[in-house]
C-alpha cells in the first residue's frame, strides 16, 4: 500500500516537471526575438567593458592585443635562434638530445643497432669470402691481398662503430648550426634596430585601433577599429604562420632522419664486394650523405639569417609614418619568406652537392 502511494507521488512529480519544461520551451519560442535583442545588448555591453581603450600598445587588450600578436608573427626577424635549437641533435653516452628535448632511454635504438650490426657483420663476412672465389681470375698479388684484408678489417670496424660515427658527424653539424646562429644573434646593433622597427609598426597599428572618444563606447569603437586592422593583417599573418610550420617540419624531419640513419647505419657497410674500390662503395656514399644531412642544418641557419637581414631592410623602407604603407609593403616580406621556404626545402640537396653525394 505504501509502495503504491509512493509510486503515484513519483509519477505525479515527473508529470508536473515535464509540464513546466514544456511551458518554458513554449515561452522561449514566443519571446525568441526579444531574447535575441537582450542577448545582443548584453554582448555589446560586455564588449564595452572587456575591450576598454588602452593607453599604450604595450597595455593593449582584447582585439588590439591580437593585432599586436599578428605583427609579431609578420615581423618576426629573430627566428634564427629558434630554428638553430630545432636543428640541434647531440648524443653523449646513453643520452640523446633532439631539438632541446632529452631522451634518456635509448635502449630501443641500441637494441635495433645491435641486431643490425650482427646481421651486417655476417653479410660482410659472406660477401668478402665470396670475393675470393675468383682470386685466380683476378691474378691478385700479395700486396693487393694484404690491402684487401686491411680494407676488410676497416669495414668490420666501421660496422661496429657506424652509429657512433654518424652521431659524431651530427654533433659537428649541430655545432656549425649553433655557431652560425650565434654569429647572427651577436649583432646587438641589428637586434636593437629590429626591436625599434617592430615597436614603430605596433605604434602605427595602435594609432589605427585607438578610439579618440573617451566615453562609454570607447572600448567598443576600439574593438571595431582593431577588427578592421586584424582583417587587413589576417592573410599575411596566416602566410607567415604557414612558413613557420613548414620550416619547423623540415627541421624536425632532419633531426629524425639523422637518428634513423645512425640506427640503421651498419647496413651501409655490410657489402664487401666492392671493397677493392675504396671511396666508391655504398659505405662511402652513406658517409657523404650523412655529412650532407649534418651540414644542411648550418645551411638552413644561414638561409634564415639572410632572410632576416633582407626582411629587416624591407621593414625599414616601408615605415614612412603610415600604417597603410606598411600593409602594402608586407607583400615583399611574404615574397622573402616564401623564397626562404623554397631554399630551406633545397638545403639538403645543396649540402649533397657540396659533399659530392648528389
Amino acid at each position: 500500500m505504501v509502495a503504491t502511494v509512493r509510486g503515484s507521488c513519483a509519477v505525479g512529480i515527473t508529470a508536473h516537471t515535464n509540464k513546466r519544461v514544456r511551458n518554458l520551451i513554449c515561452a522561449m519560442r514566443y519571446y525568441k526575438k526579444r531574447l535575441g535583442v537582450v542577448i545582443l545588448a548584453m554582448a555589446l555591453l560586455s564588449g564595452m567593458v572587456v575591450f576598454c581603450a588602452s593607453d599604450t600598445w604595450q597595455n593593449a587588450d582584447g582585439m588590439t592585443k591580437n593585432v599586436m600578436k599578428q605583427i609579431d608573427d609578420i615581423c618576426d626577424v629573430g627566428r634564427v635562434e629558434k630554428v638553430a635549437e630545432l636543428l640541434s641533435v647531440t648524443f653523449s653516452e646513453d643520452t640523446l638530445c633532439i631539438a632541446g628535448h632529452t631522451i634518456n632511454n635509448t635502449r630501443m635504438l641500441r637494441s635495433m643497432n645491435d641486431i643490425l650490426t650482427g646481421i651486417s657483420f655476417c653479410f660482410c663476412v659472406l660477401t668478402f669470402f665470396a670475393s675470393f672465389m675468383n682470386i685466380r681470375e683476378q691474378d691478385m698479388t700479395s700486396e693487393q691481398l694484404v690491402l684487401k684484408l686491411a680494407l676488410f678489417g676497416a669495414c668490420i670496424v666501421l660496422i661496429f662503430k657506424a652509429q657512433d660515427i654518424c652521431l659524431g658527424i651530427a654533433n659537428i653539424g649541430t655545432g656549425l648550426a649553433i655557431k652560425a646562429a650565434g654569429l647572427t644573434s651577436s649583432d646587438a646593433e641589428a637586434a636593437r634596430e629590429a626591436e625599434v622597427l617592430i615597436s614603430d609598426v605596433k605604434q602605427l597599428a595602435y594609432e589605427q585601433c585607438r578610439s579618440e572618444d573617451d566615453g562609454l563606447f570607447s572600448g567598443l569603437m576600439e574593438f571595431i577599429a582593431a577588427l578592421g586592422v586584424y582583417l587587413q593583417l589576417m592573410l599575411p599573418s596566416l602566410s607567415m604562420w604557414a612558413v613557420s610550420i613548414v620550416t619547423n617540419v623540415i627541421c624536425w624531419s632532419r633531426a629524425f632522419e639523422i637518428v634513423i640513419l645512425s640506427t640503421f647505419s651498419p647496413v651501409a657497410f655490410a657489402d664487401a664486394t666492392g671493397i677493392d674500390h675504396f671511396g666508391q662503395g655504398g659505405g662511402s656514399r652513406f658517409i657523404k650523405n650523412v655529412l650532407a644531412l649534418s651540414i644542411s642544418g648550418a645551411i638552413i641557419v644561414f638561409i634564415m639569417s639572410l632572410s632576416s637581414g633582407v626582411s629587416l631592410s624591407i621593414l625599414k623602407n616601408t615605415l614612412n609614418g603610415s600604417f597603410d604603407e606598411f600593409v602594402v609593403g608586407v607583400k615583399d616580406l611574404l615574397v622573402v619568406s616564401f623564397a626562404q621556404v623554397g631554399l630551406v626545402l633545397k638545403a639538403q640537396s645543396m649540402a649533397k652537392t657540396l659533399c659530392g653525394a648528389g
